[in-house]
C-alpha cells in the first residue's frame, strides 16, 4: 500500500518541483515568474495547465500499475511531453506573429522589436521545457 501511495504521489511532486524550478529560473527577471508568464502569453498558462493535467493523469496511471495491472508506459510518456510540445507551439505562434509585426514597422525599429519578440516567444518554450522535464523525471523515478 505504501508503494502505491508513493508511486501515485510522484507525478504530483514532479509538478510542484517543475513550478519551483520555474520560479528559480525566472527569479532574476524583474517581476519573476509572473512577468515571464505574462510575456509568454496564453501558451505559458496552457503549458502549466497541461502539466497539472499530466501529473493527475500519470498519478492515476501509476496507481493502476501499482495495483498490479499491466499497462503500456508509452501513453504516460506521450502525456509527459505535452507541456514541452505546447511550449514549442507557443514559440512557433509567437515567432509567426513577430514576423508579421516586424514587416509593418519602420526599418530603424525592426532590430529592437525583433530582439524583444524573440525573447518573449521563447518564454513559452522555456516554461514548457522545464515542466515537461519535471514530468518525465518524476515518471522515471516512479517507474524505478
Amino acid at each position: 500500500m505504501v508503494f502505491t501511495l508513493l508511486a501515485t504521489a510522484t507525478p504530483l511532486v514532479g509538478f510542484v518541483v517543475g513550478l519551483l524550478s520555474l520560479a528559480l529560473f525566472f527569479s532574476d527577471l524583474v517581476g519573476g515568474l509572473s512577468q515571464a508568464l505574462s510575456r509568454a502569453g496564453i501558451w505559458g498558462y496552457v503549458a502549466i495547465a497541461a502539466s497539472a493535467g499530466v501529473a493527475l493523469g500519470n498519478a492515476v496511471f501509476l496507481f493502476i500499475i501499482a495495483r498490479g495491472k499491466k499497462l503500456p508506459p508509452a501513453v504516460p510518456l506521450m502525456l509527459a511531453i505535452s507541456p514541452w510540445l505546447l511550449g514549442t507551439f507557443g514559440t512557433t505562434n509567437g515567432v509567426h506573429a513577430l514576423v508579421e509585426a516586424v514587416l509593418n514597422i519602420s526599418p530603424a525599429d525592426q532590430p529592437t522589436i525583433l530582439a524583444m519578440g524573440v525573447s518573449e516567444s521563447l518564454q513559452a518554450r522555456v516554461i514548457g521545457a522545464l515542466l515537461g522535464a519535471a514530468q518525465l523525471g518524476s515518471f522515471a523515478v516512479a517507474l524505478g
